[in-house]
């Protein structure tokens, strides 16, 4: 017989921000003509996953292009729109998540492509869709615990640091 043991050292732990990020939302677009692309902001940060596709991210003050892997995370209250580029339907999941926010310049918001780890990340939100698509008990608690996971994850990326943001309520 064989067999692998692993300790566990609790004094590595990395830790999530002071105050536990909330998962208010999830859900997954793809661009299609009913597209509705006008600027808008929340009263929560967005973390989307770029899944297909390209397009572009169009802020108050700047924009930029996306593609497939990409990450964009914004901050509360900055003015943003996803805009899909003819061709190539952009496709991603997005996150919405109170008491959260990244550093970021005076943007308030961060892109990071995934070059290792995407494929962790997106066994994480795939679950985490069909189980708020389901609404079976405690799937809540289950995308909950699957954020925890993810922002986990993204703390191992170098150009992202997350930290914990006031509480606010969430708007659509």
């Amino acid at each position: 017989m064989s067999s692998q043991y692993y300790t566990i050292s609790q004094d590595e732990l990395p830790s999530l921000p002071k105050k536990q990020a909330k998962l208010l939302s999830i859900s997954w677009a793809q661009y299609s003509q009913e597209w509705n692309s006008a600027l808008h902001a929340h009263n929560h940060a967005e973390l989307f996953f770029v899944l297909g596709g390209q397009g572009s991210f169009q802020l108050q003050s700047r924009q930029f292009s996306v593609s497939s892997r990409d990450l964009v995370i914004i901050n509360s209250g900055v003015l943003h729109t996803e805009l899909s580029q003819s061709g190539s339907p952009m496709e991603y999941i997005v996150l919405g998540v109170d008491s959260l926010e990244v550093t970021a310049d005076t943007c308030g918001c961060v892109q990071s492509h995934f070059y290792t780890g995407w494929d962790e990340v997106i066994s994480c939100l795939r679950p985490m869709l069909q189980e708020a698509r389901g609404e079976l008990p405690g799937h809540p608690l289950i995308c909950q615990h699957l954020l925890e996971v993810i922002l986990l994850r993204l703390m191992r990326q170098d150009n992202l640091t997350l930290t914990a943001a006031a509480d606010h309520r969430s708007s659509p």
